[in-house]
């Protein structure tokens, strides 16, 4: 009888060490070490994790469970993210050979983007995180029809953009050329009706330098040089222009919003930005009363949009002798006189703004490849443009 004891006792210590063999997960990668603990969403483990390169990485291993996932996090391990809030998320499962690999399949949990657990067949997950500086939490479980994990593999991030990372964009690069023709970098928004965002102060950074962005005029106004130093203050619609050239008028960097009166200047200054030469003319029945029947006549067939009174015409229609009419014309067909006249109207201004850097000698940006990065006043990347090589 102890013979037969005995016996009994070792097949149940065989049949124990089969089960524990065949419930042996496979050996994970080098930084995942086994560890047994718990892990809920929003909450905390029980025991110090595990922690991988670069990311705070929470590996759950739990012997007592067939499924036991993990992140491999991609191809770069970080946790800080200052160039991009899309995020994409790797992981796996080291699975026992009591579970069928055909049945397993993933539950995903964003912090800050999913109400409830997504399900997904994929081992991976490309997760867009709201803007602005924060940290979140992503977390995995491995599940079939007839379990879940208890414990979930989760990591933390950190994301670091501009609250506008998502409403400014560079839409396009003109690079500098060999010629030596300045670079134009077009923004363009997002922004919705109402909502405003002041640019002065931001900055464009490439390979080469750093530009900041100027404070320029809403309203440009010759005779008014405060008029010259506001704020960029950008609203829906709004297309921004930057030039490295300098600025056509007086000061180098001297920026505007483009008005309808600016026409005026295309035929006497050198716009590296393109200005529409289309300038408000008076009608018939708008004409001063006052005027003479000829002096109208001028007006209405010899001056062209945006264009000054021609001395030969004026002479041939005999109107030096016209005091009246002479001082109409002069107060009304050029820029200042068209700006008093016009510049109060609701679509004086247009939706662009010409940005002059005065860089042409000393490009931020290399043209044979490079990102370039808008960067707002706290010196947070609110977008970026990336061409040639840059863009692999």
């Amino acid at each position: 009888m102890p013979i037969i004891i005995v016996f009994i006792v070792i097949a149940i210590a065989v049949s124990i060490a089969g089960v524990l063999m065949n419930s042996t997960p496979d050996t994970p990668k080098p930084d995942e070490q086994q560890q047994e603990e718990t892990v809920t969403p929003g909450g905390s483990s029980n025991q110090g994790g595990t922690q991988s390169q670069g990311s705070q990485t929470q590996t759950t291993i739990d012997p007592n469970f067939p499924i036991n996932s993990y992140i491999k996090y991609g191809p770069v391990l970080k946790n800080v993210f200052d160039d991009t809030n899309e995020v994409t998320f790797e992981f796996d499962a080291i699975v026992s050979e009591s579970v069928n690999l055909s049945d397993v399949y993933f539950e995903t949990k964003a912090e800050g983007v999913d109400q409830s657990w997504v399900k997904t067949t994929q081992k991976y997950r490309k997760v867009t995180f709201p803007d602005g500086q924060h940290q979140y939490t992503f977390w995995v479980r491995g599940k079939t029809n007839a379990m879940t994990e208890p414990s979930p593999a989760y990591t933390a991030i950190t994301i670091n953009v501009s609250s506008y990372f998502n409403e400014l964009k560079i839409s396009n690069i003109k690079i500098p050329d060999a010629q030596g023709n300045p670079s134009l970098i077009t923004l363009t928004n997002r922004l919705t009706s109402g909502q405003t965002v002041n640019i002065s102060g931001w900055t464009l950074e490439g390979e080469k330098g750093t530009v900041t962005i100027p404070k320029g005029a809403e309203k440009y106004d010759p005779n008014n040089s405060s008029s010259w130093n506001q704020n960029i203050v950008l609203k829906q619609g709004d297309t921004v222009y930057v030039s490295s050239a300098s600025s056509p008028f007086a000061i180098s960097q001297l920026s505007f919003r483009p008005n309808k009166c600016m026409g005026y200047y295309v035929d006497s200054k050198t716009f590296k930005i393109s200005v529409s030469k289309n300038c408000p003319r008076p009608a018939s029945d708008s004409l001063p009363s006052y005027l003479s029947a000829k002096c109208k006549s001028f007006i209405l067939n010899e001056i062209g949009t945006c264009e000054y009174p021609d001395t030969v015409k004026m002479n041939e229609y005999d109107l030096y002798d016209e005091d009246p009419c002479i001082t109409y014309l002069n107060m009304t067909f050029n820029y200042p006189g068209c700006l008093a006249k016009y510049g109060n109207d609701s679509n004086f201004a247009s939706s662009y703004w010409h940005i002059y850097t005065d860089k042409s000698e000393k490009e931020i940006m290399d043209r044979f490849g490079d990102t370039v990065y808008l960067k707002d006043s706290n010196g947070l990347v609110a977008a970026k443009y990336c061409y040639e090589e840059y863009c692999n």
